[in-house]
């Protein structure tokens, strides 16, 4: 090649080279649809401090909490535990299976004192599971992720000079959410049409869930509750769904049930060990008492998916009732 045709390509390719070295530093850094924060979340062992902090949640000390919700959006939208300083509430929109698995694997290895974990059931199969199978470098060189990344970027350096309405909003209280809309709605319905049937694998998934909780060194005892929660009057209208959720619901009962029966007696070294169990709080006939009305109200859901903070106030104070009767049977049956 000549050199003036070299000098050529340099010319042209220089710049295009910046621009994609540009593009993917400020998607990283930006991380604007939280790909690479999810990676991490799901990849990571976390101590609840780091945790916090990558949750841009408040800081806070594990003294002055006894009991964590780990779970998806459903916790983050549901529940405001300012009513609960106990509780600390550590649901991750589009959270799956896989990370909420690991964010209870770390909060149970990193504890210095005994909790109780109550974890949402409700994880996404997939999400950020596709982009730990290669899908991050499509987002960092996207010019679509880019212009997100601009538009949050510019958004948080004008909130810095020019605080808007929500500045003197409590960082403890459960966000809203945006966007819902009736194509939400269909695309909620259609997902859990999907994602709830039971299937050939999926006892096998819930035994290795479970045993590797159980299985984990920890520090202190442990006690960890998975559930269901409510559903709402759209999806418990749907019989398909309806009938998905009570062989779910069976599905962990017998697993849990076949796993406490094996577990093994008393050996001459006691050691700190983790107990779980499970309970359903999906539909009206899962509630010992009449939950209220205000449970299976259209006006209180968000969408067909997302309960309203008045739902998750009894939601949560049923499920720590349950939670300190399930332990208090469990250790002296």
């Amino acid at each position: 090649m000549r050199r003036a045709h070299r000098f050529y390509f340099l010319i042209v390719l220089t710049p295009l080279a910046v621009l994609v070295a540009g593009n993917v530093v400020l998607n990283f850094w930006v991380d604007p649809l939280n790909t690479i924060r999810d990676h991490k979340l799901t990849t990571r062992t976390y101590a609840l401090p780091a945790l916090l902090a990558e949750l841009e949640l408040p800081a806070a000390s594990e003294a002055n909490f006894d009991t964590y919700m780990i779970g998806t959006s459903r916790s983050r939208w549901g529940h405001d535990i300012r009513q609960f300083p106990t509780v600390l509430n550590l649901g991750v929109d589009k959270a799956t299976d896989r990370m909420i698995d690991n964010l209870l694997v770390g909060q149970l290895q990193t504890s210095s004192r005994a909790g109780v974990y109550l974890v949402d059931t409700m994880g996404l199969l997939q999400g950020v599971d596709r982009a730990l199978n290669g899908r991050l470098v499509t987002q960092l060189l996207s010019a679509g992720v880019t212009k997100v990344s601009l538009r949050q970027l510019i958004g948080q350096m004008q909130s810095r000079f020019t605080p808007g309405p929500d500045a003197s909003r409590d960082p403890n209280a459960p966000p809203e959410p945006v966007g819902v809309d009736l194509d939400f709605n269909q695309r909620m319905v259609t997902y859990m049409r999907y994602a709830l049937p039971v299937r050939p694998h999926s006892q096998a998934v819930i035994e290795e869930r479970i045993q590797r909780i159980k299985e984990l060194p920890v520090s202190h005892d442990a006690f960890v509750l998975f559930y269901d929660g409510p559903f709402s009057p759209t999806y418990l209208s749907d019989p398909f769904i309806l009938e998905a959720l009570h062989q779910r619901a069976n599905l962990w009962r017998q697993v849990l049930a076949t796993s406490n029966a094996t577990r093994p007696g008393p050996s001459g070294e006691e050691r700190p060990r983790v107990t779980v169990a499970y309970v359903s709080y999906a539909t009206p006939t899962d509630w010992d008492e009449p939950a209220g009305t205000e449970m299976w109200a259209e006006a209180n859901w968000w969408d067909p998916l997302h309960f309203k903070p008045i739902v998750g106030r009894a939601l949560l104070k049923q499920l720590m009732v349950d939670a300190a009767k399930i332990q208090q049977a469990m250790t002296h049956p």
